[in-house]
């Protein structure tokens, strides 16, 4: 049976406790956080190692060995230069027409409007992709000069 419209919520997990599930994964981060503060500085060597390239000796045969050297792993170097440097920022393109309505004020309109047509170049309404828009103009820029 269905509640009424209108009446309130009952029964259900009461509002800002957690999920039985999000506790269990919350305790298994903390351990594996534990364990990983316990052997961090050998596990930093570890890392520096693979980012560098290791030396690996396998045994074959009777009395046969191998030895060569791995290639440097690269996302050992990654995450080493994350840790160090920060990790680089990522740039998204969107593409398509964000409509803002009344959340800038005309101010604020006129500078965003001026911001990208100084990056983007003049913003055709007309147009419906604003790529075709940038391709025909310089490609009109270039006969030009040509």
């Amino acid at each position: 049976m269905s509640r009424r419209k209108g009446s309130p919520k009952t029964g259900g997990r009461k509002k800002g406790s957690k999920n039985k599930r999000t506790i269990k994964q919350e305790l298994a981060l903390e351990f594996l956080r534990k364990k990983i503060r316990k052997h961090w500085e050998e596990l930093i060597v570890t890392k520096i190692e693979l980012a560098k390239g290791i030396w690996i000796e396998k045994k074959l045969r009777e009395g046969e060995v191998r030895v060569y050297k791995e290639k440097p792993d690269s996302n050992s170097l990654e995450y080493l230069f994350g840790m160090v440097v920060g990790k680089p920022k990522e740039s998204v393109e969107v593409l398509g027409e964000i409509k803002l309505g009344k959340m800038l004020t005309e101010e604020e309109r006129k500078l965003l409007k001026d911001t990208m047509e100084m990056d983007y170049g003049k913003i055709d309404k007309n147009s419906t992709s604003n790529d075709e828009s940038r391709k025909s103009k310089t490609t009109l820029g270039e006969d030009k000069q040509q």
